[in-house]
């Protein structure tokens, strides 16, 4: 796999192409294509809910989507990824319009260190 100053080129991940699809095509090594893969190749349907959350334990966030559920600004959930590499404790930041990683499921918290304490 080739590597770039700006993402990984080839390989079997898929990326967000610019027609907001995904497909292994679209891994260009820009930002733009690499910032968005969630590995799976999944379209991002219509009606699926997206937002940017931040990791509990430190900064980093993620742009994801979740199918058939809303979560809400603020809150804190334990969040089971399709690609559970990412599993976690995470904030909800916002609202966004790109998909993302996708969510298979949530649980509820009080706060941050009340979900880190309970996994």
């Amino acid at each position: 796999m080739k590597e770039s100053k700006t993402g990984v080129l080839g390989g079997r991940q898929a990326c967000l192409c610019k027609d907001g699809t995904y497909s292994v095509d679209c891994c260009n090594g820009s930002i733009y294509a690499q910032r968005f893969n969630f590995g799976n190749g999944e379209v991002v349907p219509e009606g699926a809910n997206k937002y940017l959350v931040k990791k509990c334990t430190d900064d980093h966030t993620h742009h994801v989507h979740i199918h058939d559920a809303t979560l809400t600004i603020g809150a804190v959930y334990f969040m089971n990824y399709a690609n559970a590499h990412h599993n976690g404790c995470y904030s909800v930041v916002e609202e966004v319009d790109g998909g993302g990683l996708h969510l298979e499921s949530v649980d509820l918290y009080a706060d941050c260190d009340t979900c880190l304490a309970s996994t």
